[in-house]
């Protein structure tokens, strides 16, 4: 019906365009003499100046006619009855005539309109075309309506049109390949050298949100050679500032709440490479076993009131099958409390392997107390290790001696006194907590030389006592021979030695072999030689030992105490005194300065009061770093035992406090 309706508009609509063309040279009497070509002269000009005529000057007669035309097409068509009616009627004759008429001026107004469309022959002698004559504004508009009109209608059978607006064209860029390079951008070379084929189209320009992070890693793009100077400011204004752009936020690195504190180490123990982390290492396998077993212990109490409950006896029978199975995996799954940032593709074990050197690094958090070797702690529900809270061993890494002994000699020459000590750890401590315990020495104490430590195989295990005595005593010429080399091959002004426990037998004995090389005449090898809790028989300490040791070092300390348990349990294990004991059985030699540690000595075992207790790390700072004998040192006072004189602490609580670390 809309197809029908558009059809008959069209036709009435150019019907009367038609008949308004044929009026527009005067009265219609007087035209239809006239021939077609005197008729389009006469509608475009006058025959007397050839100027535009009167036909010219009622060209908006004509317009008025498209815009009836237009609007009779949009009004409702005359329905199909009545145009029935109205076909079959019969015309009048005036109305016949008319129609003839119309349509002998519709015949020669195509043919003026076909020759006026036709471009003329070339003048003689000039190289030029003559134009053809100019389309009335009357008839471009005409075509413009019936083209418009062809256009909308659809075709038979297919899909009617839909209006979409066109998207914006992104604005093109060179390409990144042709940037800086031929001005022919988006052409790439031939086989000939010239320009072929187009390439791939450009990206599109990013769009401010993403200028940032496209403009962060080279300068913008060139723009076209080309490009008018309008064009490249309009350009110009429409791409965001660098300067002004929003930033794009850099990745923030979280700053590490621990420091890292480069130990060096000697060891004679086995060498573990590649080490293999069960995945289930993490879970903290013992805790959970002795929660188990506490809650079988708890429902078997409870079964003995209620012995006919069904609910209690399953209970027990669930709590005792948890309990087994989680102490088999105590057991065979090795524990794993490392965390991620650490290295642990070496580690050394407990047996007896050949002397090795290299270098650690052991973390010291932020918030670390003097005196106190941080670790987790159950009741804290600490289970693995972090570095921002516990001293961690973060990395070990083995080096070949001569490497090794550069990289000390490097890191005694930043030291301007060019220090070093050197640590010997006892009984029940492994590799790791000797190197944990060496750091947090060197950071309480302040000490700017080069920490050293040497490692024997210790089992780090309570019940390994006898096996830890026989490996101290197997270690011995390992420890001369790292000794020696640590003091004639860093070039150090003043070498420390500390010593611990069962340590200080392997460092006894280590130092009267080299008594005994060495000339009598010759320099000590040693500064300060400080002897802690040591678990050696006193009398063979006083004979043999003392005698010999005084001769390798300036001085020799002794610290004792008489609440030490560790060294009363040795005493009763093997039946005599020990030299790291005070009271009635304090050793005090000639040439040995001894310190009794007793009124400051609060920990419970008081066997680790030489990196425990605040007291004794500012005696041992002011001794290493001042050089201050046991009179000059403000913290002792003197006592008398027959003609010789030894020294105790004044106070109980005495020393730096928490957190300080300033002597």
């Amino acid at each position: 019906m809309k197809k029908t309706t558009a059809r008959l508009a069209l036709g009435s609509t150019f019907l009367l365009m038609v008949l308004g063309l044929g009026g527009c040279g005067g009265s219609q009497q007087a035209d239809r003499g006239r021939t077609a070509d005197d008729h389009a002269a006469a509608v475009n000009k006058s025959p007397e100046t050839g100027e535009p005529g009167a036909a010219a000057t009622r060209q908006p007669d004509g317009e008025e006619f498209v815009g009836q035309a237009a609007q009779r097409a949009i009004e409702p068509a005359t329905p199909p009855s009545d145009r029935m009616r109205s076909a079959t009627a019969p015309a009048p004759r005036d109305a016949r005539a008319r129609t003839k008429s119309a349509m002998r001026s519709k015949s020669a107004s195509r043919s003026a309109m076909a020759r006026r469309s036709e471009p003329k022959a070339a003048e003689p002698g000039s190289g030029r075309m003559t134009s053809a004559k100019a389309m009335s504004p009357t008839e471009a508009a005409i075509r413009e309506v019936l083209d418009a009109a062809a256009a909308d209608e659809p075709s038979p059978g297919s899909a009617p049109k839909v209006s979409v607006m066109p998207e914006p064209k992104p604005r093109m860029s060179k390409s990144p390949l042709t940037a800086g390079g031929s001005s022919a951008a988006g052409l790439r070379e031939g086989p000939g050298g010239g320009a072929s084929a187009p390439m791939e189209a450009a990206a599109p320009e990013p769009s401010p949100t993403m200028a940032p992070r496209m403009m962060k890693g080279g300068p913008p793009p060139e723009e076209p050679s080309g490009m008018e100077p309008s064009a490249r400011a309009m350009t110009a204004a429409s791409e965001p500032d660098e300067a002004t752009a929003p930033a794009e936020p850099a990745a923030a690195t979280p700053a590490a709440d621990y420091t890292l504190v480069k130990v060096f180490y000697g060891t004679d123990r086995t060498a573990i490479a590649d080490t293999i982390l069960h995945p289930l290492g993490k879970i903290p396998w013992g805790t959970l076993t002795a929660a188990a077993g506490g809650v079988t212990l708890l429902l078997l109490v409870i079964l003995l009131f209620a012995r006919r409950s069904v609910p209690v006896r399953l209970g027990v029978f669930i709590s005792l099958l948890a309990t087994i199975g989680l102490g088999v995996c105590m057991f065979q799954i090795p524990r794993n409390t490392k965390p991620e940032e650490a290295d642990t593709s070496l580690a050394y074990g407990n047996g007896r392997g050949v002397l090795e050197m290299g270098v650690c690094e052991v973390s010291i958090p932020k918030e670390h107390e003097v005196g106190e070797l941080e670790s987790p702690s159950i009741l804290r529900l600490e289970f693995n290790e972090d570095p921002e809270k516990h001293v961690v061993l973060m990395k070990v890494q083995r080096e070949e001696p001569d490497e090794f002994y550069q990289q000390l000699r490097q890191r005694v020459d930043q030291d301007p006194r060019r220090e070093a000590f050197v640590f010997v750890h006892g009984y029940n401590v492994t590799f790791e907590n000797a190197a944990r315990r060496t750091a947090q020495l060197t950071h309480d104490l302040h000490f700017d030389g080069a920490p050293i430590f040497y490692s024997w195989p210790s089992q780090g295990g309570l019940l390994q006592y006898a096996v830890d005595e026989e490996n101290v005593v197997w270690t011995v010429p390992h420890l001369k021979a790292f000794l020696l080399g640590v003091a004639e091959k860093t070039k150090a002004r003043r070498i420390h030695l500390i010593a611990h426990s069962m340590g200080n037998r392997a460092l006894t004995a280590a130092l009267e072999q080299l008594a005994r090389d060495r000339s009598a005449d010759g320099p000590p090898l040693f500064h300060e030689v400080l002897l802690t809790a040591p678990d050696i028989d006193a009398e063979i300490f006083r004979r043999d030992i003392a005698p010999a040791i005084v001769k390798t070092a300036e001085r020799v300390t002794l610290y004792a105490s008489s609440r030490d348990a560790a060294l009363a349990a040795s005493k009763q294990f093997h039946g005599h005194p020990r030299a790291g004991e005070s009271g009635e059985n304090i050793v005090v030699i000639p040439g040995i300065d001894t310190i009794d540690v007793s009124a400051v000595d609060t920990s419970l075992v008081g066997h680790s009061y030489y990196g425990d207790s605040d007291s004794v790390l500012v005696d041992m700072a002011q001794l290493l770093h001042d050089q201050k004998p046991p009179e000059l040192r403000d913290r002792l006072r003197g006592m008398t035992l027959g003609t010789l004189r030894y020294w105790v602490f004044l106070a109980k609580q005495m020393g730096l406090g928490a957190g300080q670390t300033q002597p």
